[in-house]
């Protein structure tokens, strides 16, 4: 049985996947000629990707401890829900690609993007399929459709962490000794078994009340100006999980509004939004910079950017609601 959804957590997943489309909007990481994004972009967002990863860690406690699920079942549960989709994404990708290929307009488009800059070997094939390769020369591999990385990387840190909970002694710390071990996939656990943690401890009835969300929420921001200011640094996992907790105290501010019935609504959609919201803010941010409109990388122009591109995507996942409802659930790992 499914558990009833919860408006705070998707609150959380809205929230947090406009944060993420505002990290992957062109402009400058730097607080010296742009700090205003700098701010929002560095700083406020930095934890868009950790609070998926405690959220998924947070919702698949029930599953992971011990009673839950035997190991068949979840990584079945894991086969449905994550493979699937980066294997059938990243093939409908890889098919369109390769259908441009056959053109010859592919040495046009090359450099617009990693899509047509890549080869037909082998090597270059599963990693543009799953995220993983096998000459060892080849640092930072990803599939090609990008922001699946995530979910190549969820399902490794998934299966870690049900032979962690399950078989190994517990360790309290372990989530937050992963933050500083330099490792792949480290950090990403630790996020995925703070989750794991804070589901034994934290409930919808004890989340924090709107007053100490916001006293955090100033400070973290005055935290923010004086990093930007570069008068402070904070070691990176200090960041990532100050800017998480800011973005779920957002998600409970949100939840106190007039709006937040029809916010909430969209959490069951951000999947597809996420797997289809990267080319999509790449075309439109090139037309932007191709027409010679002013505001290309400001501010502004970047949270005007990630709004159209969830509203389109949004529109598209509502068509295929309507006329493709089997297709989406798969395409989504029966999230929708």
């Amino acid at each position: 049985m499914e558990r009833p959804r919860d408006t705070t957590l998707d609150l959380v997943r809205v929230i947090g996947m406009l944060f993420i489309m505002f990290i992957h909007g062109p402009g400058s990481r730097d607080p010296d000629s742009d700090p205003e994004v700098y701010f929002f972009n560095s700083f406020l967002a930095r934890g868009a990707v950790p609070v998926f990863f405690i959220l998924s860690g947070y919702l698949g406690a029930r599953r992971l401890n011990p009673g839950g699920l035997g190991f068949g079942d979840y990584a079945r549960e894991k086969v449905r829900t994550l493979l699937v989709p980066l294997l059938l994404w990243n093939s409908l990708m890889l098919a369109g690609v390769f259908a441009v290929k056959l053109t010859g307009l592919h040495t046009r488009l090359r450099g617009q993007g990693a899509y047509f800059d890549n080869d037909l070997s082998f090597d270059a094939f599963t990693t543009d399929l799953i995220g993983i390769g096998w000459d060892p020369m080849v640092q930072d591999r990803v599939p090609i459709v990008y922001q699946f990385w995530f979910i190549r990387d969820l399902i490794v840190v998934s299966l870690l962490a049900f032979v962690i909970v399950r078989y190994l002694p517990k360790v309290p710390l372990l989530a937050w000794m992963l933050f500083f071990i330099p490792l792949p996939f480290a950090a990403s656990l630790g996020f995925y078994l703070l989750g794991h943690q804070l589901a034994g401890v934290l409930r919808h009835e004890n989340f924090p009340a709107p007053k100490e969300t916001v006293a955090f929420s100033v400070a973290w921001i005055l935290i923010g100006c004086a990093v930007t200011a570069r008068w402070i640094e904070l070691p990176f996992p200090v960041l990532q999980l100050g800017s998480a907790a800011f973005l779920f105290g957002l998600a409970i501010l949100a939840g106190e509004g007039p709006t937040t019935a029809r916010l909430a609504a969209l959490g069951p959609t951000v999947f597809f939004v996420f797997a289809t919201h990267e080319p999509l803010q790449m075309v439109l941010a090139k037309a932007w910079q191709a027409t010679g409109l002013p505001g290309y990388g400001s501010l502004w122009f970047l949270i005007l950017l990630a709004l159209v591109t969830f509203s389109v995507c949004l529109m598209a996942y509502l068509v295929m609601r309507k006329f493709a409802p089997r297709l989406l659930a798969v395409a989504t790992g029966g999230r929708a």
